[in-house]
């Protein structure tokens, strides 16, 4: 008996003991969180998002921050909208019957309870609940499943953590159901999900998680504006890299703080350039390089230098980055805009050129309320630059950006040129102002190095080594002299031209500083007056009988008197 009790009894008992035990491990009794449900939602995430966005923009400073709130009263009102639509009695506490009350969808032999959403620390648990019927028996379990959530600027990533059905754990089936559905029906589950997310969030059964690629959605979204998806993916590496960004579940609350406030920039003055100084022709521009020859001649007689050389102020840096970006600008006077959830215009302003201890190239940025500009955000895009000579080229290469108190590296540079769109001016990150030497003259410059001194751009060039050095000053000592106390010169420019000649004479006198106080009279002229003093200087040269050379002797690249 005790043989037959084994091989007969015990394996009946034990098919029925396991249903039983499923039945009662998945049995559990879960109520409809009403006070979640109390009223269905009236405003969308997308709404409370552009409220925020208000508020800032209306009134911020540099620690202001766009704080969105997203509670699980909200979440759930926003779900008790969708199972409304399928039972418009649903949660309801006047509804008709309590079946139309306590089920979205109720049927003879099962009842579904709904689905609601809890926020606990950084997870997100859902829940299910169903009862079956029958007889006059009612079963009840729930699927309840929890997500934890990572998030940036970079990716969202919803890893599946729990699988449960009643207290079963069930988590485990996702790599079994890959496995079976790969061997007996050659399906990739994998693949075919991915396949249905079009491309935007990718699915792995493995490690049973969602991750969304930010930076690559914003590139399907903007599909065909590739200069808004770089400004916007600009942003979002400043964000990402000054941790600007904190989003997670706390207290349950699903929150997002935006340190924005600290990309803040309304102190660096933003340059407009006068119409009145557009350069408009590639010959008017030659003509204003050339007048900076005579530079060449003042700055010979500087003795704290080695080569002679011309300097480029803020303003004719600005004047040539407006006319070789001309074509980029638009109509409105702005590099690019692009709207912002419908309601709000980000714009991208013309970079222009500023120049301290360092040079930078500056974009100005944007964002502003739709039907009312005067709520709006500003900052300045500052990006370090260092000029490099490059045969008869110059090139300024830029290095890190700046906006307000964040940084980002020189990698993500790339991105902001985008902004100005394909351009002759433009070469893998680099400013290019092509054939800089032959602007300066016909015969064209032999640039030997380019620094930042008394906040210009100095580009010294090569002296000819086969005059001796002092007789080369002696000469421009005479051209000086040759033009001193013309009537027609302003008085500060005689005084000037005096106040150098005093200091070659006297021993005394600092040279390097008359020499200074020259240029800054020469950048005063006007592009006639500096025109007109170069051409004195070549006739004046050309004047003299004692020397065996000219401009283009002494220089190799001045042009040669006409």
């Amino acid at each position: 008996m005790r043989f037959l009790f084994k091989i007969i009894v015990l394996p009946i008992l034990a098919i029925l003991f396991f249903p039983v035990l499923f039945v009662v491990m998945t049995y559990t009794n879960v109520s409809i969180p009403l006070e979640d449900f109390q009223e269905p939602a009236t405003i969308s995430l997308g709404d409370m998002v552009k409220e925020e966005i208000d508020l800032f923009l209306e009134d911020h400073d540099d620690d202001s921050v766009i704080s969105v709130a997203f509670t699980q009263q909200q979440a759930n009102a926003i779900l008790l909208n969708t199972l409304r639509e399928r039972n418009i009695h649903y949660a309801d506490p006047d509804a008709p019957t309590t079946d139309q009350r306590d089920y979205v969808i109720k049927q003879d032999y099962f009842g579904y309870q709904g689905t609601w959403i809890r926020f606990k620390d950084d997870t997100i648990e859902i829940e299910s609940g169903v009862h079956v019927f029958v007889s006059s028996f009612t079963y009840k379990t729930n699927l309840l499943m929890v997500f934890k959530l990572t998030a940036d600027t970079s990716e969202v990533v919803l890893t599946l953590d729990k699988v449960n059905v009643g207290r079963i754990p069930m988590a485990w089936m996702f790599n079994a159901v890959s496995w079976v559905a790969e061997r007996a029906m050659g399906m990739n589950i994998e693949d075919t999900i991915n396949t249905q997310l079009g491309g935007l969030v990718h699915f792995s059964p493995a490690e049973r998680e969602l991750r969304v690629d930010v930076e690559n959605m914003m590139a399907t979204m903007l599909e065909g504006d590739p200069q808004s998806a770089a400004l916007v993916n600009s942003l979002m590496q400043f964000i990402e890299q000054n941790e600007l960004l904190d989003i997670g579940v706390r207290e349950g609350n699903f929150t997002a703080d935006l340190a924005l406030g600290r990309t803040r920039d309304v102190t660096t003055p933003v340059f407009e350039l006068d119409p009145a100084l557009r350069i408009t022709e590639n010959s008017q521009l030659q003509d204003i390089l050339t007048a900076k020859a005579s530079y060449l001649l003042f700055s010979t007689l500087d003795a704290t230098t080695i080569n002679p050389y011309i300097e480029l102020d803020h303003l004719l840096l600005n004047r040539m980055f407006d006319f070789f970006l001309k074509d980029a600008i638009e109509d409105d006077g702005t590099l690019h805009a692009t709207e912002l959830f419908d309601s709000y215009l980000m714009k991208a302003m013309p970079p222009f050129v500023t120049i301290d201890e360092h040079m930078y190239i500056n974009i100005p940025i944007t964002i502003e309320k739709l039907d009312n500009s005067a709520h709006r955000f500003q900052t300045v895009i500052k990006i370090r630059a260092t000029a490099q000579a490059d045969g008869n080229d110059l090139r300024i290469h830029l290095e890190e950006l700046v906006a307000g108190q964040v940084s980002l590296s020189g990698e993500d540079i790339q991105n902001i040129l985008v902004l100005i769109g394909d351009s002759d001016f433009i070469s893998e990150g680099t400013f290019i102002i092509r054939d800089f030497g032959t602007q300066v003259s016909s015969a064209g410059l032999n640039i030997e190095s380019v620094t930042v001194v008394n906040n210009r751009l100095r580009v010294y060039v090569t002296l000819n080594e086969t005059i001796p050095y002092a007789e080369i000053q002696q000469a421009i000592q005479d051209v000086l002299e040759t033009i001193q106390n013309n009537p027609e010169y302003p008085p500060a420019l005689n005084d000037a031209i005096n106040d150098v000649i005093d200091s070659l004479i006297n021993p005394e006198a600092d040279t390097s500083e008359a020499i200074e106080a020259l240029l800054d009279v020469y950048e005063n002229l006007t592009e006639q007056q500096q025109q007109e003093l170069v051409q004195d200087l070549l006739d004046a040269f050309g004047d003299l009988d004692d020397y065996d050379f000219d401009f283009s002797d002494l220089y190799g690249f001045l042009p040669e008197q006409p």
